[in-house]
C-alpha cells in the first residue's frame, strides 16, 4: 500500500498534464469549430463585399458599398474618336433580388435595375447622335454594363459598335462606279478584290496588295481610285507621288503614282480604331468602289479651291536691243528698250478642303492635300539700258 501511494504521488505531475493535455485539445477543437461556423458565415460575399452572418445588415451593406463604388468607378463608352462616361446614378442596386437568391458561404453576383432609361440613351445622342443611338441593341447595351456591375469592375470601355443591331457596322459609306478604259488593267484585276484598312493604322498600297502580282499602273489606277473614294471621310495624310503628265486610263480628278521597286507608295491614316474595307467589284468595263465601315457620327464635305499662281519675270541683258521698236522709255538720263521673249503664264494650284460637321453643328476645315493643275511659266525679257552722257 505504501509503495502504491510512493508511485502514485511521484507520477502525478505526470497524470496532471495528460490531463491539462486533454483539456487543452477538447477546448481547441470547440474554438475551432465555433471559428470555422463564424468564418463560413463572414465568408457570404457579393462580389468583393463581404456581407458577414447579419442578415438584416445585408441591405445596408450592399447600398453603401455601391454608393462607394458609383462614386469610384469609370464606365466609358467609346466611338470614333468620341467618349462618354456613364452616369451609374442611372443604376440602382437591386438589394431585394440579391438577398432572394443569396447563397451562402458563397460569392454571388449582384443585379441591378435601370432607373432612368430614357435619359441614358438621351445622353448617349448627345455625343454619337440620333442616328447612331437608334442603331443600338438597347438590351444588349444595358445588359453588357450591367454585367459588369454585377462583379463591380471599377473601370469598363464599351465600344459602342459592339453592341449595333445586326450589320449597321458594315454599312456602305461611299459607293462609286468608275469605266476601265486600259485593257491591261482589265485583265489584271480580280472579279472581286476587298481591301482592309485597319484601325489606329497607317494604310499602305503596296502592303495592302503585296500578295497580288499588279503592275504599278495597275496599282496607280487602284490608288487614285481609293483617293477619290476617300475624300469625304475621316482619312487623314494622304501622301502620295503625283506623274508629270496625266495618264491615259486617269477616271478621276488626281493622278496617284505607284513605283514598286522606287517605293513611290500611297498611305494614309486611320485614326479611328474601327477598321474599314474597301471593296471593288469588276463588270466588264465597269468598276464599282465602295467604302464600308461604321457609320460616322460626323459629316465630311470636299470643296476644290482654286489658287492662282502669279508668275516671275526675269530680266536678261541685251546690250544690242537698240530697236526703236522696243524702246519702252525715254528721258533726259537713259533709254530703256525691252523685247519679251517668253510670255509669262500663270498657274494653279487646286487645294482639296474638307469640311467637318461636328455633333453639335460646328465645324472644321481643313486642307487635306493640294497639287498643281498649272505650272507657271517665268516671263523673260530682255533689256537694254543706255545712258545718255551727262545725263
Amino acid at each position: 500500500m505504501e509503495k502504491t501511494k510512493r508511485w502514485i504521488k511521484n507520477n502525478l505531475l505526470f497524470f496532471v498534464s495528460i490531463i491539462i493535455l486533454m483539456l487543452s485539445i477538447i477546448f481547441s477543437a470547440v474554438m475551432f469549430y465555433n471559428f470555422r461556423i463564424q468564418a463560413n458565415d463572414f465568408n457570404t460575399r457579393v462580389s468583393h463585399i463581404y456581407l458577414g452572418n447579419d442578415d438584416s445588415q445585408y441591405e445596408s451593406i450592399l447600398e453603401n458599398a455601391y454608393n462607394d463604388f458609383s462614386e469610384q468607378a469609370e464606365y466609358e463608352v467609346v466611338y470614333q474618336n468620341h467618349s462618354y462616361t456613364i452616369d451609374l446614378s442611372h443604376f440602382e442596386i437591386a438589394t431585394d433580388d440579391i438577398i432572394e437568391v443569396l447563397v451562402l458561404n458563397q460569392n454571388n453576383h449582384a443585379y441591378f435595375d435601370v432607373s432612368n432609361e430614357i435619359e441614358l440613351i438621351n445622353n448617349l445622342e448627345n455625343v454619337f447622335g440620333e442616328n447612331i443611338v437608334n442603331q443600338l441593341s438597347t438590351n444588349l447595351f444595358i445588359n453588357a454594363i450591367a454585367n459588369q456591375l454585377s462583379v463591380f469592375n471599377y473601370f469598363v470601355t464599351f465600344n459602342l459598335e459592339n453592341y449595333f443591331i445586326d450589320s449597321y457596322q458594315d454599312s456602305i459609306l461611299n459607293s462609286e462606279n468608275y469605266l476601265v478604259s486600259d485593257n491591261d488593267i482589265v485583265n489584271e484585276l480580280p472579279a472581286e478584290l476587298t481591301i482592309n484598312i485597319q484601325g489606329n493604322s497607317t494604310f499602305s498600297i503596296l502592303d495592302a496588295l503585296n500578295e497580288y502580282d499588279f503592275s504599278n499602273k495597275t496599282l496607280s489606277y487602284l490608288s487614285s481610285l481609293i483617293l477619290d473614294l476617300t475624300l469625304e471621310s475621316h482619312f487623314q495624310h494622304y501622301m502620295f507621288y503625283e506623274p508629270e503628265t496625266d495618264p491615259s486610263w486617269l477616271e478621276t480628278d488626281v493622278a496617284v503614282q505607284v513605283l514598286k521597286n522606287n517605293d513611290f507608295d500611297f498611305v494614309f491614316n486611320n485614326t479611328y480604331s474601327q477598321n474599314y474595307l474597301i471593296e471593288f467589284v469588276l463588270s466588264g468595263t465597269t468598276l464599282e468602289a465602295s467604302l464600308i465601315g461604321s457609320p460616322y457620327i460626323n459629316s465630311f464635305e470636299l470643296t476644290k479651291t482654286s489658287i492662282t499662281v502669279t508668275y516671275d519675270t526675269i530680266y536678261e541683258a541685251d546690250l544690242t536691243l537698240t530697236d526703236p521698236v522696243y524702246m519702252v522709255s525715254d528721258d533726259a538720263n537713259q533709254t530703256v528698250y525691252e523685247k519679251v521673249v517668253t510670255p509669262g503664264v500663270d498657274g494653279e494650284i487646286v487645294r482639296y478642303i474638307r469640311t467637318v460637321t461636328y455633333q453639335d453643328n460646328t465645324q472644321m476645315t481643313y486642307e487635306i492635300f493640294h497639287t498643281e493643275t498649272q505650272e507657271s511659266t517665268d516671263e523673260v525679257i530682255l533689256q537694254n539700258i543706255v545712258v545718255k552722257v551727262g545725263g
